[in-house]
This record gives C-alpha cells, structure tokens and sequence, in this order.
C-alpha cells in the first residue's frame, strides 16, 4: 500500500507543525507546496518533500503540481489533504480496499476542530454534501487510486481555478468515466483544524451553519480518537 500524500500550504505554521509530521507517520510519502522558508523548515524537519511555490499560483495550479510531483513515485495511490487535514491512523487501512473497486473514495463528512483567541476549544461534526453533490466525499481525505489516474494522464485539477476545487475535479472524474465511493459514519476519521490566528475560504462559523451540523460536545474523546 504505497500512498503518497499531497498537501498545499500557506502559512498557518502552528498548525502545520501539528498535521505535516504527523501525516509523515502514516503514509509512504508526503508532498508539500508552499511559499516561505519557514514552511520548509518545518517540513524537511519532518522528512517531507517541500517544494517552494510563486506566490501568485492559482491553487489549482499548486494542487497540479503537487499531483504531478506525486506521480514520479509511481504510488498506488494519492492521498488529499488540506494544511490542516489529519486523518486517524487506520484511515488508509480502512478505506485503501475501496480502490480495488472504485477510482476515488473518501469520507462524506469531517469533523472540524477550532481553537479561539481566548484559547476556547469548539468542534463541529458535517456529515456532508446533500441534493444533486449527495453522492461526493468532502475533500480532505480523498483517495485517487493510481490506475484511474493513469486514465486521466494525473490531471485532476484544473490550474486555471482557484476556487471550488473540490467540484470541478468531480467534473473531471465523470468526464473519465470514473467511479466515487463516498463513505458514510463517523470513522475511520478525517478532521480539518482550524485556528482564530488564519483566514480559511470555509470558516469555522460559516460551517457551523450549513444543514445538518452537529456541535460535538466531547471534543477530547474525539481528538483522543483520532490520536491528538
């Protein structure tokens, strides 16, 4: 089971010195795009390929070339995750043998997990999409197995967006008669973690918001869980 994990960063260095090294433990390899010098300390430092970006590249641009990067190792498949991803660590265990039927599977929903200025801890459960994107896993945590992307020559991002990624590379995906397996339940887990200290495009309170949230009350038994 030889996974490759990709990661784009921009700054958030305090979480990122949580995710990357931790990430490195679980899966064969890991690949970061960044920009600054101190994103690649903390990276290298965790024995992470990082690989250092313009800062005006468009993100799907820098998911590309990340993708791109991954394809050299010839994995059997790639791993998505955000700066902030974590994933528990049975997760590619559990969910790798769905490749052997599917070209991509992932988690429906994530559990996010925020930490406030006044060093409040708060975690929310979205169990994800519903109407016509019900069938689609959230992004974090995506697995692409290498022989669909063999299909599609490893082109799953379009570098001329820079928003609504997630969407457009379903697109991709149906337009190369690919095949989504989009896990329900809780575990095995993938969390997003975010902080007061850095802008997101999806913001703690604008999730706490959407349909069907659970706010989590035990929020160290899950971070127990999930191994944090």
């Amino acid at each position: 089971m030889k996974i490759i994990a990709v990661v784009p960063v921009k700054g958030r260095e305090e979480i990122i010195k949580v995710t990357i090294p931790r990430l490195a433990r679980q899966v064969y390899k890991v690949i970061v795009a960044g920009h600054t010098e101190s994103e690649c300390d903390i990276c290298e430092s965790a024995g992470v390929d990082f690989y250092l970006c313009k800062g005006d590249i468009l993100l799907g641009a820098k998911w590309q070339f990340i993708i791109d990067k991954a394809r050299e190792y010839n994995p059997d498949a790639i791993l998505i995750l955000g700066s902030g991803g974590v994933i528990s660590d049975d997760y590619c265990e559990q969910m790798f043998p769905d490749l052997e039927e599917y070209s991509m599977t992932g988690k429906a929903g994530v559990h996010v997990f925020d930490t406030m200025r006044n060093g409040t801890k708060r975690m929310i459960y979205w169990p994800g999409y519903t109407g016509a994107r019900g069938i689609e896993p959230q992004g974090n945590g995506r697995l692409f197995s290498a022989k669909f992307l063999d299909s599609c020559n490893w082109q799953i991002y379009d570098k001329k967006r820079n928003g609504s990624l997630d969407g457009a590379t379903m697109t991709i995906i149906h337009r190369n008669h690919g095949t989504i397996k989009s896990r329900k339940g809780e575990t095995p887990y993938v969390m997003r973690i975010s902080s007061w200290q850095y802008m997101q495009k999806d913001p703690f309170d604008r999730l706490a918001k959407y349909a069907g949230v659970r706010k989590i009350e035990n929020i160290d038994e899950i971070l127990s869980k999930i191994g944090l």
